[in-house]
């Protein structure tokens, strides 16, 4: 059975999706808001900083592509889950202070979630009640979807799931324009829509809206099956292209992760949250509420082809990562996903679509027990999802810092870094906290892409997103001289343990000790190198000479600095000193002025990218890999000034792709009045005639 779509008042809608989201806010911020209990580590140490150094560095004048602060530098854009780009983030922070530009960040999502919903379902439900209710069931469903607290910390989420709704509605009214015939207008929006959902943050979100928008297309039957793929194929390409300038980039920052490394570690989490029992569906089930869920089977009773194919998206979604859905994760991009949060948030939207499809097939009529009784489960679910969104902001478990004094730690070990040599790098936990806020530069980061090569020396020191093992930083000095760590914070319980390992106090921090030992300089000249095989032996040798690394450094093969040993001599007696001193330092460029008694190497213990390119008085240099992870130039004799620029090599392919979508996605919006300003002309000289 198969029901003619309607089409809502525009008007309506919008005033409907107005009044779901402003219950939704006062809901959640009538109890404290989420701001101050939302995860410290997440929103506050990862997000909320990343956002604020965004908009300084556009208004700047300065597209930020590298993080000079973290992991010794890594590519900025290897924050997949911030979406460093997208522009309801940098329009709110740059209008607000960072607390109500993350309130009126949710707000937005769950405002572009509600008028897509509302939009859509008025196609098939005419109920204003009924579509209000499946929204407050979407609402309801996503705190307690996996991961960052279901969204309520990680913008991200929300807004990948809010998109996913734009693109359902975009795909609907395509369709019923025709497809890609008749609805270029909608094709477009879709394009846009997938582009601020890649934009938005977390990849898995588009790569699973995907899935999910190729089952609706496939259930359908307004076109031929070839024509119904044909439109979300279309605006899901274009939409791609759009996001290119952040997918190129992130897609090399994944080459270069530890991602890669432990790819064994994420089908573990997903094993995680795959259904293999009776007690983990019902798990399911009371998460997403047992009363929706029981008005969703209810449509079912009076079935259309619509409410099937959202059905069966609710069931892939529900068990994407069960076998033999999970399958579809040995495929690539899957294969690479990190963690499958997607599915389980759109699964959502697909049982709000089902919930007021339910409630408006029975409807309240006088006399029918069926319809009393899918009246009184709606009336259960609306009710379960406003208390959800009103305790919201007490399940998040992790109150946010006082950002006060974070500021105020962060400022004195500011001081103590300017106090020590040039370029010295921290070492603590809570220092993540006002590391990019504040500038400090730290030799570990809060970053899921964590570049694979500083991830190897980082590991033999102890040091993970939320701690460093003292036992083995002592163990470890030099790899973490090599590092650049001249400061360490360490409770003051450990101080001890670290002065006998060299280390001595400079500082107190509220029950911490910070404490100082020499570091390999940033920037040095060496006359000796090591060839070594591979990445593999170019670690164990680092790992095995560190505390040589001030005279001879490793260099893998690969390119012509591999053979510039043979060139490279001791400086003969009474020469003087090498120098090597940082004249700027910029994100994207680092300026060395260098004086070297021989030939040698210009090493710089900042982290090697292949985005980076050098100059030696002017001239292009080729730039080694040395010591594992760092940078270096070969030099001749006398004084250079040496130049490194990032300049990665998807930047400007990226930008034109990025451009070339958005100019296609503009014009099929714009297509259709074109079309009819065509028309009206043609009437004109016609009429004239």
């Amino acid at each position: 059975m198969s029901r003619a779509p309607r089409r809502g008042s525009g008007l309506a809608d919008l005033a409907l999706a107005v009044g779901c989201t402003a219950i939704a806010a006062l809901l959640v911020q009538g109890n404290g808001g989420i701001w101050e209990h939302a995860g410290g580590g997440d929103l506050h140490v990862y997000f909320v900083p990343r956002f604020v150094e965004t908009v300084a560095a556009l208004r700047s004048g300065r597209v930020p592509l590298w993080n000079p602060l973290e992991f010794c530098g890594e590519p900025y854009f290897a924050s997949p889950q911030v979406g460093v780009l997208y522009a309801p983030t940098l329009a709110l922070f740059s209008l607000f202070d960072p607390r109500t530009a993350f309130q009126l960040l949710w707000v937005f999502h769950v405002f572009v979630l509600s008028w897509a919903m509302v939009a859509y379902l008025s196609a098939y439900v005419p109920s204003p009640w009924a579509r209000a209710a499946g929204v407050a069931v979407a609402l309801g469903g996503i705190p307690w979807a996996p991961g960052a607290g279901g969204g309520m910390d990680a913008p991200g989420f929300v807004g990948g799931t809010a998109w996913f709704a734009v693109l359902v509605l975009c795909w609907d009214r395509a369709v019923a324009a025709g497809g890609a015939r008749g609805g270029t207008r909608w094709m477009g929006l879709l394009a846009l829509a997938a582009a601020g959902q890649w934009f938005s943050g977390y990849p898995d979100f588009a790569m699973d809206a995907a899935v999910l928008l190729a089952i609706l297309a496939l259930c359908d039957g307004r076109l031929p099956p070839s024509r119904r793929l044909l439109v979300p194929a279309i605006g899901l390409a274009i939409g791609a292209a759009i996001a290119a300038v952040q997918l190129l980039g992130l897609a090399e920052a994944v080459r270069e992760s530890v991602r890669v490394d432990r790819l064994p570690y994420y089908p573990g989490i997903r094993r995680g949250f795959a259904v293999n029992s009776a007690a983990r569906l019902w798990q399911r089930v009371a998460a997403l509420g047992p009363a929706a869920v029981a008005v969703a089977i209810a449509s079912l009773l009076r079935p259309t082809r619509t409410t099937v194919a959202w059905a069966i998206a609710l069931a892939w979604a529900v068990f994407a990562v069960t076998p033999p859905l999970s399958l579809l994760y040995l495929l690539p991009p899957f294969a690479s996903s990190r963690l499958p949060v997607g599915w389980w948030h759109m699964a959502c939207v697909l049982l709000g679509y089902l919930t007021a499809a339910g409630v408006g097939a029975f409807g309240v009529r006088r006399g029918r027990l069926a319809a009393y009784a899918v009246a009184a489960l709606a009336l259960l679910a609306v009710g379960d999802a406003a208390r959800t969104l009103w305790r919201v902001p007490e399940a998040l478990p992790q109150p946010a810092p006082d950002r006060d004094a974070v500021g105020r730690r962060a400022r004195e070990l500011r001081r103590l870094q300017d106090e020590a040599p040039p370029g010295t790098r921290l070492l603590g936990v809570r220092e993540l906290a006002g590391t990019l806020e504040h500038g400090l530069r730290n030799a570990a980061g809060y970053d899921p892409l964590v570049p694979r090569r500083i991830d190897h020396l980082l590991d033999p020191l102890g040091v993970e997103m939320r701690r460093t093992r003292v036992r083995d930083l002592v163990a470890h000095p030099d790899v973490a001289a090599l590092l650049g760590v001249g400061i360490v914070v360490a409770p003051e319980g450990n101080a001890s343990v670290l002065e006998k390992a060299g280390f001595e106090p400079i500082g107190r921090l509220a029950g911490e000790v910070a404490l100082h030992r020499p570091a390999l300089p940033r920037a040095y000249v060496v006359h000796a190198v090591a060839p070594v095989a591979d990445e593999a032996a170019s670690l164990a040798w680092v790992l095995a000479h560190a505390g040589e690394a001030r005279s001879i450094v490793a260099v893998e093969p690969g390119g012509d600095v591999a053979d510039a040993g043979d060139d490279m001599a001791a400086p003969p007696p009474g020469a003087p000193a090498d120098e090597a001193t940082v004249v700027a330092d910029e994100p994207e460029r680092v300026a060395i002025r260098a004086r070297a008694a021989s030939a040698g190497l210009l090493v710089l213990n900042d982290t090697w990218h292949q985005g980076w390119r050098a100059t030696v008085d002017g001239a292009p240099a080729p730039i080694a890999r040395v010591n594992h992870a760092f940078r270096a130039v070969p030099i001749s004799a006398g004084s250079h000034e040496v130049v490194f620029r990032y300049r990665p090599a998807w930047l400007v392919p990226g930008t034109a792709m990025s451009v070339a979508g958005l100019v296609a996605a503009l014009a099929l919006v714009a297509a259709p009045r074109r079309r009819a300003a065509r028309a009206s002309h043609s009437s004109q000289r016609g009429g004239g005639a």
